[in-house]
This record gives C-alpha cells, sequence and structure tokens, in this order.
C-alpha cells in the first residue's frame, strides 16, 4: 500500500503557495491512475476520516511531504514510526535545507513539488514491482 504523510494542516490556509501546498500535491497524485490506492496519514484529510483508511505495515510505501525545513526537521524527529517502509521525500520549498537533512529520513527517492509529478508515479510503479516481488 501506498500512504502520504504530512505534517502541514488538512486545509489550505488563505496564504496557500499552489506549487508548494501538500493537500494539492496529494490531490493531484491522487488523481493518477496508478495511485488509487494512495491513503493519507496526516495533514491532509481532518483526523475524523482516519479510521476507514488501513494502517501502515512493514514494506508499505510511504510518501513524505515536507513544504520546507521546518517541516523537515519535524519528520526527522518524530519519524521512528515508519522504521521498515520504503519512504519517498517530496520537498514543497528547499530554501535553506542542508543537504544531509533529506537523508536523515532515508528516503529511497528525494524529489521537488515543483518537479513533473510523472517522475513520482514511475518510482512509486518500480518500488511496488520490487514489493510484489518480495512478498
Amino acid at each position: 500500500m501506498i500512504f502520504f504523510y504530512t505534517g502541514a494542516s488538512a486545509e489550505c490556509a488563505t496564504d496557500c503557495n499552489y506549487k508548494t501546498c501538500p493537500r494539492r500535491y496529494y490531490l493531484k497524485l491522487q488523481a493518477k491512475a496508478d495511485a488509487a490506492e494512495l491513503y493519507p496519514l496526516a495533514g491532509v484529510t481532518p483526523y475524523d476520516f482516519y479510521p476507514k483508511y488501513p494502517v501502515p505495515q512493514h514494506g508499505d510505501i510511504v510518501i513524505l511531504y515536507a513544504q520546507g525545513s521546518k517541516e523537515l526537521v519535524a519528520m526527522n524527529e518524530s519519524c521512528e514510526g515508519l522504521e521498515g517502509m520504503k519512504k519517498v521525500l517530496v520537498v514543497g520549498d528547499s530554501a535553506g535545507i542542508d543537504g544531509s537533512m533529506y537523508h536523515k529520513l532515508s528516503p529511497r527517492y528525494i524529489t521537488q513539488a515543483n518537479r513533473n509529478i510523472e517522475e513520482l508515479e514511475l518510482v512509486i510503479k518500480k518500488m511496488k514491482i520490487q514489493t510484489s516481488r518480495i512478498s
């Protein structure tokens, strides 16, 4: 299964920047045919909806969306629960981020939100194929 995590708010604020908005990125990714099984973990939908979604397990894919350096630091401090998952990191605004901060999460792929989303889609397809071969 594929999960999407962000520490951002579930609602777009009045100052929402569509290029770095995690909710808009999630919806765009979810609209892709192969992302039909994309489940939110936090920040994308109100908490009330979480019980209907499956629980992530060892070997699942998780897309971590950090709007900027502040959120990336928070992810690095609180990501123990993601051990054993295949991580992909998407960064909304990379200004001021030290490259070593990316790798502390041990992602298999790193991209920026303003890049072509089809690249991420291809990476996810390959990761799903590798996962199905192992199981």
